[in-house]
Order: structure tokens, then C-alpha cells, then sequence
């Protein structure tokens, strides 16, 4: 069927409409016509490189977030960070060998608020001049013991770790207090760990 045939088929379809009720359908639509046409406003000239502008910096501003998101998931420990928050880039080993026999690698970061440059300078080097040899081990050790079956040795690891690091970060920086904290001062805010799956 082509548009022919179909316009002669709509065609012969169309039943005709009283005359009364093709008048009221004609008032309705002029009616409906003056009401709905736009008012003449001011018109306002914007230069096109403005709105450019404006719309590149809107573009800009919707995506660095997702880019910013994007970077954390593509580097260890592989999850994103809460505003505010500051995470060192060297990874802390903790390393493990479970009562199987598998070996567990896992990379620890701390992260705090309110870290100035000086601090986080201080913080880096601490972590890349430690020995961090049976580290992750004896804190796994200790996770093992006190584990039960709602809340496993992964689960106190995971604690284990972030008190761990506090304590050492502390020696580094005195006074440093534990979040949150309504502090303009730094604060430790935990870590976030990554570890190859186990068993491999």
C-alpha cells in the first residue's frame, strides 16, 4: 500500500460531523489559539561565546565528578572516597597466609580530613620508610582468634587494620584525633583496603 491508497482508505473512513458540532469544535480552537499564543518579551541578546562558555563549564562541572570517581575505581584500593576526604597514594602491604595454606595480598591506604600538604608529605614517607614485614599476618592472626561465625576474621581484619593504622599515623602526627570530629584540625578518617581474591 502506498500513501495513495492509504489517504483514499483514511478517506472513505472519516464519517462526516454534524454541523453543530463543527461549529463548537472550530470556536474551541480559536478560542484556544488566542489564548496560547506566545507574548512578544524583551528579547535579550546573549553573545554566542557566553553561552558556549556557559554550557562547556555545565558540561565540565557534570563530568569531573564522574571523571574524578572514574580515576579512584581504576586505581587500588579500586573504591571511590567520600568529599572531604583525602587518601595516601602509597599502599601499606598486608600480606597474610591463611590456616590453608593460601596467601592473601592485600594494599591498605589511610585517609584523613583536613591534611595539609606538610602533613600528608610527613604521612607518605612514613609509610614508604616502615618495614611492614608480618604486618598483615599478625593482624590477621588476631582477627582469627576473635572470630565467630557472624562476624568473620575478612570482618575483623578490616578493623584490626584501620585501628593499626591510626595508632602508627599517630606517632607521626601528634594529636591526631579520630572521625569524625567537628575539627578544623586533622583527623583520621580509616582506610580502605583491596586484596587479590583468595586462594589465588
Amino acid at each position: 500500500m502506498d500513501d495513495k491508497e492509504l489517504n483514499e482508505l483514511l478517506g472513505r473512513a472519516r464519517t462526516p460531523l454534524a454541523s453543530s458540532v463543527s461549529t463548537e469544535v472550530s470556536n474551541l480552537v480559536d478560542a484556544t489559539r488566542e489564548h496560547s499564543r506566545p507574548r512578544k518579551a524583551a528579547r535579550r541578546t546573549w553573545s554566542r561565546s557566553l553561552v558556549w562558555g556557559g554550557v562547556a563549564a555545565g558540561a565540565i562541572f557534570l563530568t569531573a565528578g564522574a571523571s574524578v570517581v572514574a580515576a579512584q575505581m581504576g586505581i587500588p584500593p579500586f573504591q571511590s572516597i567520600e568529599d572531604g576526604t583525602q587518601r595516601t597514594t602509597t599502599a601499606i602491604p598486608v600480606d597474610y597466609v591463611e590456616s590453608d595454606g593460601h596467601e592473601v595480598r592485600c594494599l591498605a591506604f589511610m585517609e584523613f580530613r583536613n591534611l595539609d600538604a606538610a602533613a600528608d608529605s610527613e604521612i607518605e614517607r612514613f609509610i614508604k620508610v616502615s618495614d611492614w614485614t608480618g604486618f598483615g599476618q599478625g593482624l590477621f592472626d588476631s582477627a582469627r582468634a576473635k572470630a565467630t561465625q557472624s562476624n568473620t576474621a575478612t570482618t575483623q581484619l578490616g578493623v584490626l587494620v584501620s585501628a593499626a593504622l591510626f595508632e602508627k599515623a599517630a606517632k607521626v602526627l601528634p594529636g591526631l584525633q579520630r572521625g569524625p570530629a567537628d575539627t578544623t584540625d586533622v583527623i583520621f578518617n580509616g582506610s580502605s583496603m583491596s586484596c587479590s581474591p583468595q586462594g589465588e
